[in-house]
Order: C-alpha cells, then sequence, then structure tokens
C-alpha cells in the first residue's frame, strides 16, 4: 500500500472503526459490475477471474473452490479435472462389532460414499482432510496444515503450481493420489532430477470417528482413516489463510464489518487490487466497535507515540498525560456488558472516544 496512502489510510481507519464517508465512497468504487450496479468495475479479463476470493468459512471456500476448478475445466481446450477422493479404511469399536476390532477394513462402496460426502469444513474437527479434492495440472494451490520443510519455505500456508499427480484406483473405482508434485516458486529448493523449485507432497493421515449406516440400516460409529493431499484450490481462502500476503488482485465482501472486513481491504496491495462484491455503508464499516479495552489501549499507544516524537524531536508540540491502564481495569468487568455508539465528539483535543453505556 506504499503506492496508495490514501487507500492504506482508509484501510487503517477500517481497523479500527473510524471509517468516514470519504472512506465509504473509496470502498465503493471497487464494487465490482452486476445487474444491481451497472456502473461497477469490470470483472472479466482472465486476471480478474483468476483472483482469489476471501471468505468468511471453510465450508464456503470449499464450495468456490470445487465449482471453479469445475469452470476453468469446461471446454475442448480447459485442462482436464481430476476428482480425487480421499483413500479410507475404517475400524469398528468393540461394541459395534467385536468380530473386526482393530482391524482396518476397506469400506464398501455405500459406505465409502457417505464418509467422503462427510462434511469435514468443521471447526471442531482440527487438521481435517477433505473427502474429495478438484483439481487439474497448473492450479495454483495452498499447502495446508503441515510444515514439511521450514528451512526451505515448504510450510502450512504455502503457495505453489501443481505440476504432476501420481494417481491410482482404489477396489471402487475411485481415483485416489499419493503424491503431487508442486512448484513452489518462493521457495529456495532445488532437489535431484528435479526442476527448480518443484517439491513432491505426499499424502497425509487423519484419524477421525464418522457415524455410518450399515448394509442392514443401522446406524455405527466407525473410526476413519483417511489418507488425502494436504492441499487445497487457492481460488477462495478464509481470512485466517490470507493473512501474511498481499495480492495484486482479490475478491472480497466488506460489508460484514470488523475484523473480516478489514484482514479482506488489507490484503490488496492498492486499491485497485481490491474488488468487492457489493457497496458498503458507513455503518458496515464500523459495525461491530472494538471492545472497550481494545480501543482504550489504541488510544494510550497513539499517546505514546506522540510524546516519543515530541521527544526525540520527529515533530514539534506539547506532551501530553498518557492514560493508566489499570485506572480503566477497576472492578468486575465480567459482570458488565458494554455497548458503545460511534459518534464523534469534536471536542478540539483530537479525542473520538465513543460514549460508553453500561448494563448490569
Amino acid at each position: 500500500m506504499e503506492h496508495d496512502p490514501e487507500y492504506a489510510a482508509a484501510v487503517n481507519r477500517l481497523r479500527t472503526r473510524e471509517c468516514t464517508t470519504a472512506d465509504v465512497d473509496l470502498f465503493n468504487t471497487r464494487a465490482i459490475k452486476t445487474l444491481s450496479n451497472p456502473d461497477g468495475v469490470t470483472y472479466s479479463d482472465e486476471a480478474s477471474y483468476l483472483a482469489p476470493i476471501i471468505v468468511s468459512t471453510n465450508s464456503v471456500r470449499q464450495a468456490l473452490n470445487k465449482q471453479k476448478a469445475m469452470c476453468i475445466c469446461e471446454g475442448p481446450d480447459a485442462p482436464c479435472l481430476v476428482n480425487i477422493a480421499a483413500h479410507d479404511f475404517i475400524t469398528y469399536r468393540a461394541h459395534e462389532n467385536p468380530k473386526l476390532l482393530n482391524k482396518k477394513i476397506f469400506p464398501s462402496p455405500d459406505i465409502q460414499k457417505q464418509l467422503l460426502q462427510y462434511d469435514t469444513s468443521s471447526s471442531k474437527l482440527t487438521k481435517s482432510l477433505p473427502g474429495y479434492l478438484h483439481l487439474y495440472v497448473g492450479m495454483e494451490v495452498i499447502l495446508k496444515q503441515q510444515n514439511m520443510h521450514i528451512e526451505l519455505g515448504i510450510i502450512n500456508g504455502a503457495r505453489g503450481i501443481l505440476r504432476k499427480l501420481e494417481t491410482s484406483v482404489d477396489e471402487n473405482g475411485l481415483t485416489y493420489c499419493d503424491c503431487a508434485l508442486v512448484e513452489f516458486p518462493n521457495a529456495d529448493v532445488e532437489l535431484d532430477n528435479l526442476p527448480k523449485h518443484y517439491f513432491p507432497v505426499t499424502s497425509r493421515t487423519w484419524k477421525s470417528v464418522m457415524y455410518v449406516v450399515d448394509e442392514n440400516n443401522i446406524r455405527r460409529m466407525v473410526t476413519v482413516h483417511r489418507t488425502q493431499l494436504p492441499l487445497e484450490p487457492a481460488f477462495a481462502m478464509t481470512g485466517h489463510s490470507a493473512q501474511g500476503y498481499g495480492f495484486d488482485r482479490l475478491t472480497c465482501a466488506l460489508n460484514n464489518g470488523g475484523y473480516e472486513a478489514y484482514v479482506g481491504a488489507s490484503r490488496a496491495k492498492s486499491r485497485n487490487s481490491l474488488f468487492i462484491t457489493k457497496k458498503v455503508t458507513l455503518n458496515d464499516l464500523n459495525t461491530p466497535p472494538l471492545p472497550y479495552d481494545l480501543w482504550f489501549e489504541l488510544q494510550r499507544f497513539r499517546q505514546m507515540a506522540h510524546n516519543t516524537k515530541i521527544k526525540w524531536a520527529f515533530s514539534s508540540g506539547e506532551l501530553i498525560d498518557v492514560a493508566d491502564a489499570e485506572s480503566e481495569r477497576r472492578g468486575t468487568l465480567s459482570r458488565v456488558e458494554y455497548n458503545f455508539v460511534f459518534e464523534t465528539q469534536h471536542n478540539g483535543d483530537g479525542d473520538n472516544r465513543p460514549k460508553k453505556r453500561q448494563k448490569r
């Protein structure tokens, strides 16, 4: 954002929920062209079409990645879409089937279908692996949940380009993959017999408990031992995955406000890098307000920064009193609910402190 200071200032105000009507106008110039917004930014060129989108949930991310891959692979000259199924084995619990206790069994086609369709996007399922991956050679992918080689930069969140898939077919006729060759342009890696930046990504194993309905229509609990590539398409990602990156072009929604809006806007390198799904209002950008303790700490940091600049002659002016952090934490805050109304109070000293109401 160093080449677009006006946009950088607007994003910083979005972070602190202090956006102005001028900020609203700036962000709305980046709303994409739709039927309801015919004067919006054109979104039909190839660079925009391949731009990543930042979403709020993993389920939305998975759905968008699947749909985008399918759309790109349509047509006679399009790349070939490969549907990579997870390679699952199951073990029964002792009370479910004592004869098969601790024996890994390859599931029947019906049970396998249930396992592959199981929603693993829940945040409660840590380091989960999806039932299906929809990939093609040349796709930009993200390495997930695994630091394969920290020194070389092959770490969780690393972005690369899929160059080759080593696939096999299971007993039920589904394609699975044990290894993929990925080019990581930013990684300092050069292996024997491979081009520079190429690195083999092997499948990872994940274990979880799931419920299936067997051939007798009985619901049973099984332990699933899943093997799948730790990769995902890079078309859509959550704000958590996007942190630390800057994009030449990206799409996001700012209407939900808060940290979600800030993460999306701050990943764009400039205003021209940003595309928003629809126009926003001032209330969208400034809601919800910052928690009181966080707002108070920001004020203290601003006061300390002001005094530091005065003390070391980076600017002129008078020193100001720095608020006492401990004085703002008297009483039992766990019994108090703070509601804020952000109304800028121009009292001459630059204090834009929100009004505070307490409910006991």
